[in-house]
């Protein structure tokens, strides 16, 4: 696919949208530049478009790619991975150098908008800046960003990423996921294992939270330990900052207390297994076989097996465009008899290739360059056998794949 090119993706077949990209409208409103001179320094942008600068195409709907400038360095995520470099200004001209990422593995799409941004990046020349708007011009295609905005305190839902315990930040470490949300003067969410409500004041970056109550659900001994430190943290904060997508609370030393990230969005496909109803490919549809195929998505991944052997997968979703991408998917490797063997083949093809996806009450149809595959709700929550399904799916290498299998049947 053409990352520069495609806007709009219409299935005529299927008569479904698998997404839509608008064009973005660049220097519809005559602003003046900022002289060349201007310093990037102590700015953030998001890319909104690849070049040409008069009909830009957008990134793949929920790609963060991200440049934040420090007085001699850049910065940021490139949709799948972090980079950062030194870079130089003369005048307009601007160079980047010595480039450096991580090396994480994400679906082909993401990795080849990323290769595409990192060498236009590499390949910079100059740069326009206005005041909602940067063009670094390169030789390749100019990139084009708006302004990063942090996210406000309040009316988002935000998930807690570390804990202060004498006087060292600790990752929450547990399974179950403690929240916090801010709205109209009231604080709601999760501590780990009852919900609990309060209220709080804001003055500037001041914030006060002098009061919380909470339910008081039997839970073990780790999680009410986390619980009763993550609430008694909350009513000692004095005051917040917010860099991007994090919030830090603070106490009246300054000290950090407690350390959130924006969580991501609910995910319409988690909590249900998904059983495979019908697979179609380019040769033809293929015979479900009753089908053990089974699809399980939670946090990130997507969990469940072929009809022989289990698997596992990371996942990138999009629910607002419909956009479903996998990754790094790995499986067991025992042989099964025809036609078993050659619908799980044919499954894992259509799993690696997978783009979108439609969702109609309990039907899920996913998408791929080769075919769909068709899946019904089984049931609205995982089972204990589909929990171990999943676990044994993470490191396929135990070999118990038909244990597994013989407990699904059960």
């Amino acid at each position: 696919m053409d990352l520069l090119k495609w806007t709009v993706c219409y299935s005529w077949k299927s008569g479904h949208l698998l997404w839509i990209v608008p064009l973005l409208c660049v220097g519809c409103i005559g602003r003046k530049a900022a002289p060349a001179k201007a310093a990037l320094a102590d700015t953030s942008w998001i890319l909104v478009g690849f070049g040409p600068v008069d009909a830009p195409t957008t990134p793949i709907p929920g790609s963060e790619i991200t440049a934040v400038f420090t007085a001699d360095k850049l910065t940021g995520t490139s949709g799948c991975n972090q980079y950062s470099s030194p870079y130089t200004i003369d005048g307009s001209a601007v160079q980047i150098s010595e480039l450096a990422a991580t090396s994480m593995d994400c679906p082909s799409l993401l990795l080849a908008q990323e290769a595409q941004f990192m060498a236009a990046l590499a390949q910079a020349t100059g740069f326009s800046l206005t005041e909602n708007r940067l063009i670094i011009e390169t030789a390749v295609t100019p990139l084009i960003f708006s302004p990063l905005e942090p996210v406000p305190l309040e009316n988002t839902p935000w998930q807690l990423t570390g804990i202060a315990q004498d006087g060292v930040m600790i990752s929450t470490g547990l399974d179950v996921m403690i929240t916090a949300v801010f709205a109209n003067g009231e604080l709601s969410g999760n501590a780990g294992c009852n919900h609990y409500t309060g209220t709080y004041t804001l003055d500037d970056e001041a914030l006060a939270i002098p009061d919380t109550a909470h339910e008081e659900a039997f839970c073990d001994e780790e999680r009410s330990r986390q619980e009763t430190q993550f609430l008694t943290a909350l009513n000692t904060v004095t005051r917040y900052t917010i860099d991007q997508n994090s919030l830090t609370l603070q106490d009246t030393a300054g000290s950090t207390l407690l350390t959130f990230t924006k969580a991501p969005e609910p995910n319409p496909l988690s909590g249900i297994i998904w059983k495979l109803v019908a697979l179609e490919t380019a040769d033809g549809p293929l015979p479900a076989q009753g089908s053990l195929v089974t699809a399980q998505f939670m946090g990130g991944r997507v969990t469940g097996t072929g009809g022989c052997n289990v698997y596992s997968a990371d996942t990138f979703l999009v629910a607002d465009a419909y956009l479903l991408l996998l990754s790094n998917i790995s499986h067991g490797f025992e042989s099964c008899a025809d036609p078993v063997q050659r619908l799980e083949n044919s499954f894992f093809s259509l799993m690696e290739t997978a783009e979108s996806f439609t969702l109609d009450n309990d039907t899920l149809i996913i998408y791929s360059t080769r075919g769909s595959l068709s899946f019904t709700a089984e049931n609205t929550k995982a089972t204990d056998s589909f929990l171990f399904v999943a676990f044994c799916a993470h490191c396929v290498l135990c070999g118990n794949t038909r244990f597994v299998t013989t407990i699904l049947q059960t």
